[in-house]
């Protein structure tokens, strides 16, 4: 079994050695990028950009059929129905152009924002440019080029962070990221057909190639739209519920969380959907490093979690001087459940490599419904504090909803599943607790930051990092070996 996983495992090293540069970068980028916007920006501005984000929840499954996954777990078949495939996902996005458009008359209305017509047709010229580059996509993870993959993402997010600040600078406002947006991604575009030449697309199709399209993508278009929905419905109930000042701060507040969900997210799935889909012929192997996998992902996961939660709201303070401080429970509660969110991403994938677009499906609805449910509940008795509390609790339980499921369709056994979730959401739930239990005698943000309050937050987090890595590697005898092997070759390969 070792000769024939290793190549599949040095490939999954390499991917994801790639992956992480990639999300260094990415991360560094948005993150300055969010730092020069927090300057420029008024809580108004982003109470429009939140209301867009909220738009797009309703073109999701147009935008993204769900083309890409579907060429990815069927790759054996990819020459003979990429054509078909690619050019059914070009006319669902132009489709998807117009229902942006209509929609933004009604938002517009409902939210009371005037703009957000003028900013969500701008948006509209992305959405079939998006669906093109996801084909591209699809065609790098089929091939396993994660080095190209991750070169073409840091090269959208320099160009996307440049153009928005330059908008938002030169006073575009509530147009900055629709603007950046639409030239990024035309600008993605193009490098891609410069260098990879153009993917098949039918733009002619029998009647035949579009029933077989349309019955075959049916779930993963509704898994799109379930989807969309689950990452934004919060959006779409509290721009009713809040102020614009609140509703600013609450987008504010999710966008430093999710420069760190959104990246791992999204590598989970660009690099361990395609190689988990080459292993589904052998379910022990592919189990055996679905469990691995995922052990190390919340490991990388909680050990961010874990920094941010320990001197974010310092660094939040000092670098904005207390214009967001009002957007640090939103971080704070998103990010506190962060690492049993992941599990959600993980489990995705599982449902996914085995074509389980059904469960996959309910999972999603369960999620967006969810996410609306708490975040209404939540305003409705707390304001924007019960609104950011009640919405970082169901994302936490949407992870121990999903992941359970995935397993399952992997044949894992219901005692394996219990013993795994136990093992892995454990050591953070134990770190987390020193941390906010240690921080509680640290003066509070917007008192005063001082160089002793700052000194307390750095060892009190670096105290929780390390007893959280050392409870994981405890109770992950598999993890530990894995990583003493791992930490041996480099020091063989450094000193011998």
């Amino acid at each position: 079994m070792n000769s024939s996983t290793t190549p599949t495992a040095s490939i999954a090293a390499k991917g994801m050695a790639w992956t992480m540069a990639n999300v260094v970068a990415m991360k560094s980028m948005s993150f300055g990028c969010q730092i020069a916007l927090g300057y420029i920006l008024s809580s108004d501005t982003y109470a429009v950009f939140a209301a867009a984000a909220a738009a797009l929840t309703l073109t999701s499954g147009l935008q993204n059929s769900g083309v890409n996954k579907v060429l990815i777990q069927q790759q054996n078949r990819y020459d003979s129905i990429a054509a078909d495939f690619g050019g059914f996902a070009v006319y669902l996005s132009l489709i998807g152009s117009a229902l942006m458009i209509a929609v933004s008359v009604l938002l517009a209305r409902l939210y009371n924002m005037p703009s957000l017509i003028a900013v969500l047709s701008l948006t509209a010229i992305s959405i079939p440019l998006l669906s093109l580059n996801s084909l591209y996509a699809a065609r790098q993870s089929i091939g396993l080029r994660f080095r190209d993959a991750s070169l073409f993402s840091v090269s959208y997010t320099a160009l996307y962070s440049v153009l928005l600040v330059g908008f938002a600078f030169a006073g575009a406002a509530e147009f900055s990221v629709a603007a950046a947006t639409v030239i990024a991604v035309a600008a993605q575009l193009y490098l891609y057909r410069h260098f990879l030449g153009s993917v098949p697309i039918n733009m002619s199709p029998s009647f035949r190639s579009v029933r077989n399209a349309a019955g075959t993508l049916k779930w993963t278009i509704l898994s799109s739209y379930l989807f969309g929905f689950s990452q934004n419905s919060d959006f779409l109930v509290l721009g009713s519920l809040l102020e614009k000042v609140e509703m600013g701060n609450y987008y504010f507040g999710y966008m430093l969380s999710a420069n760190i969900g959104l990246l791992l997210s999204l590598s989970i799935s660009q690099i361990l959907m395609p190689i988990f889909s080459k292993m589904s012929d052998s379910p022990d192997t592919l189990r055996e490093s679905f469990a691995s996998s995922s052990s190390a992902i919340i490991v990388l996961c909680g050990c961010l979690c874990l920094c941010v939660l320990g001197v974010g709201p310092e660094l939040v303070h000092i670098t904005w001087q207390g214009k967001w401080d009002n957007a640090t429970i939103v971080m704070i509660a998103t990010i506190s459940t962060f690492p049993v969110r992941i599990l959600a991403s993980m489990g995705a994938v599982a449902m996914e490599v085995k074509g389980r677009w059904g469960w996959r499906t309910g999972t999603l609805a369960y999620d967006a419904i969810g996410m609306a449910v708490s975040a209404g509940l939540g305003a409705n008795f707390a304001g924007l504090t019960g609104a950011a509390v009640a919405v970082a609790a169901h994302r936490g339980m949407s992870g121990l909803v999903s992941m359970p499921v995935g397993m399952a369709g992997l044949g894992f056994r219901a005692q394996d599943i219990v013993s795994y979730l136990i093992r892995t959401i454990t050591p953070y739930i134990v770190a987390s607790a020193i941390l906010f239990a240690a921080k509680s005698s640290v003066p509070s943000i917007p008192q005063q930051v001082n160089f002793y309050s700052a000194f307390c937050s750095v060892a009190i987090t670096g105290c929780s990092v390390f007893a959280f890595c050392l409870l994981s590697l405890k109770l992950n005898p598999s993890l530990a070996e894995s990583v003493s092997s791992k930490a041996s070759q480099a020091f063989r390969r450094c000193f011998c």
